[in-house]
């Protein structure tokens, strides 16, 4: 299963429902953006999206040391698995999984990959391991190219995949709804295919029965 574009996901697990929601927050809190967990939890209940499970976001543009005290994102009982900025002006500008403690007994494994550019999460659902990425890739060509290639390698972690997060390109120029058109060709066109087969993935915006 795969989300490239959408924002609202979910994942069936036997009786229960885990659902996620994907966002780049452009920054979450600290003396830049210090108003945006309010503004992130009003966004999210004006949205109605209903009881969210997990949360991938990315940009918070948190230090480590910003982390330390921030607290929970949304009210209520999660675990947050946090990637501080790192780099020169803070080029990877940060990721976070939220998982509320609920789901905390399904969790297998975590972890950062690809120089802190991704983060996964392992999840026991019945007798298959299902993985959850989050991830921010380059505005670059090049670096998403060798990206994807290097991302591919990975796939053997779990039996099933889902890859959220902000993917900085879209495949046809047709899908574009502002910024800049950023559609993929050549080289990097061909590493992307070979990690959506790698990892078995759909676009859910390409499945009809998919809301």
């Amino acid at each position: 299963m795969l989300s490239l574009r959408s924002e609202h996901l979910q994942i069936i697990c036997s009786m229960d429902k885990l659902s996620l929601l994907s966002c780049n927050v452009q920054g979450l809190g600290g003396q830049t953006f210090p108003r945006f967990k309010g503004l992130l939890r009003a966004d999210l209940d004006k949205a109605n999206f209903g009881a969210i499970d997990m949360l991938l976001l990315q940009e918070h543009h948190m230090s480590a040391d910003k982390l330390q005290s921030y607290g929970s994102i949304l009210p209520g009982r999660w675990i947050h698995f946090w990637v501080p900025t790192i780099g020169p002006n803070s080029r990877q500008a940060g990721l976070c999984m939220a998982i509320k403690e609920q789901w905390a007994c399904i969790i297998v494994s975590t972890g950062t990959i690809l120089n802190k550019r991704v983060q996964f999460l392992i999840l026991q659902i019945g007798p298959q391991k299902t993985g959850i990425i989050n991830l921010y890739a380059s505005n670059s060509p090049s670096e998403r190219a060798s990206f994807w290639i290097s991302l591919s390698e990975y796939a053997g972690l779990a039996d099933s995949w889902l890859v959220g997060g902000d993917f900085n390109m879209i495949e046809e120029a047709s899908y574009r709804r502002g910024g800049s058109i950023n559609t993929i060709t050549g080289r990097e066109a061909r590493a992307w295919d070979s990690f959506c087969f790698s990892f078995g993935l759909l676009d859910l915006w390409n499945i009809h029965s998919f809301s």
